[in-house]
């Protein structure tokens, strides 16, 4: 799966993944009423593909999607067993990027199994168990591996400070040593505090400055408020919040016969060849060039014959967000 909703029990993951996905799932006042995870696929709601559709009345759409998955609550000392125990962990480890809801709502009729209101500490928690689990991998791998075993002594002394800063800096020293263990404390986590009408303007303020010093994103939002009201553009900003820091990017493809135009993840700094497998598996092996142009060009200027404004690129061209592509290929 590419994104995880994690988090203490009873703190909005279910509810988050209600409103993103719009499927109805069990939520209850009680910790660890998700035991099997939920999953959905999400659309990625994109302006430029109903622009681009308008202007040329196209009738036929593609969105792109995220695939989500709402975990079973963390909670202090899981990576020993405890609550659900190590169930959360094959979920995390199978995941690209992370959601950490954080509670900062007041309603009391909600179970909270620490009495206390504070996102900071729920990261920490969250934090330290993902830390925990990857020291107990590391440790595992020095008791069996016969190489590398000074460095990997080296990089459990950094695990077990558990500073994240440091953690990230003696991994990016030692990326082949760590890149098959696939961290769990270094995956990319975008936490969100679930607040209500009773959180203050000032707490949030405090909470936003912790998050800036530690240069890390935070958004405050009211889940139930906006399953409540079905806000969409509240949805779709987020899921397309959640779509960028996957680190994608967005190309289009124009299929004028079927009059469709169909959008496309990609990964940053993708080379052409690498987009035309996106189409087709065998793209790559017979892309000969590419021809672009970009959405933005097409909608500011309401371009209907843009092929004379295509620009010829090779087959290692980078892809940018936005780009129209035309491959061609060897027959």
């Amino acid at each position: 799966m590419e994104c995880g909703i994690i988090g203490l029990p009873n703190v909005g993951k279910s509810s988050l993944f209600s409103l993103l996905s719009n499927i109805k799932v069990l939520i209850k006042n009680y910790p660890f009423s998700t035991i099997t995870p939920n999953k959905s696929i999400i659309n990625v709601y994109d302006d430029r593909l109903i622009k681009l559709s308008k202007i040329f009345n196209f009738n036929k759409l593609q969105y792109n999607y995220i695939n989500l998955i709402d975990i079973a609550g963390i909670i202090k000392n899981s990576y020993k067993g405890k609550g659900l125990g190590n169930m959360f962990l094959s979920y995390i480890r199978n995941t690209k990027i992370l959601i950490n809801i954080l509670r900062f709502f007041y309603n009391k009729k909600i179970i909270n199994i620490n009495n206390i209101i504070d996102p900071i500490y729920e990261k920490k928690i969250i934090l330290n168990e993902l830390i925990m689990k990857d020291i107990e991998i590391i440790e595992k791998n020095i008791k069996i591996k016969k190489n590398n075993i000074n460095k990997l002594n080296k990089i459990l002394k950094i695990f077990k400070k558990k500073n994240k800063n440091d953690i990230i800096k003696i991994c990016n020293d030692e990326k082949k040593i760590i890149k098959q263990f696939n961290f769990l404390c270094l995956k990319p986590i975008f936490y969100i505090c679930n607040i209500d009408k009773y959180t203050k303007r000032d707490e949030i303020l405090f909470i936003k400055e912790y998050f800036n010093k530690k240069k890390e994103k935070i958004l405050f939002l009211n889940i139930k408020d906006i399953r409540k009201n079905k806000s969409k553009k509240k949805i779709k900003k987020l899921i397309n919040k959640i779509y960028y820091k996957l680190n994608y990017n967005t190309f289009f493809t124009i299929d004028n016969k079927k009059k469709q135009i169909c959008s496309w993840k990609i990964k940053k700094n993708s080379y052409a060849y690498k987009a035309s497998d996106r189409i087709h598996s065998t793209f790559s092996k017979r892309i000969i060039k590419v021809e672009v142009i970009n959405s933005k060009k097409i909608i500011k200027n309401k371009i209907i014959n843009y092929k004379k404004f295509l620009s010829i690129k090779n087959k290692y061209y980078i892809v940018k967000d936005g780009d129209i592509l035309f491959f061609k290929l060897k027959k």
